[in-house]
């Protein structure tokens, strides 16, 4: 799912029965895949490891170039890791 902005979407946690805004980058999702699959000692398989990516596809968004420089600028200004 690609979207023009990273605006945060409330989605109910249904293990911890709240609901909370939330975003997260297809990197980042990559990254889990990733890293499940091949660099842990008991790898989840591909299908498990994909039905875990398919759940956070609502809160996937895109990152623009202009909230990058954001970024870098609060990091600057706040002395925060980007």
């Amino acid at each position: 799912m690609r979207e023009e902005n990273a605006t945060p979407r409330t989605v109910s946690c249904g293990s911890c029965g709240t609901s909370a805004p939330g975003a997260v980058s297809p990197q980042v999702l990559q990254e889990f895949y990733v890293n499940v699959t091949r660099k842990i000692a008991s790898p989840l398989s591909k299908p498990s490891a994909r039905a875990v990516v398919d759940t956070y596809f609502v809160w996937c968004v895109d990152t623009t170039a202009a909230q990058i420089s954001a970024a870098f600028r609060i990091e600057d200004e706040a002395g925060i890791s980007f």
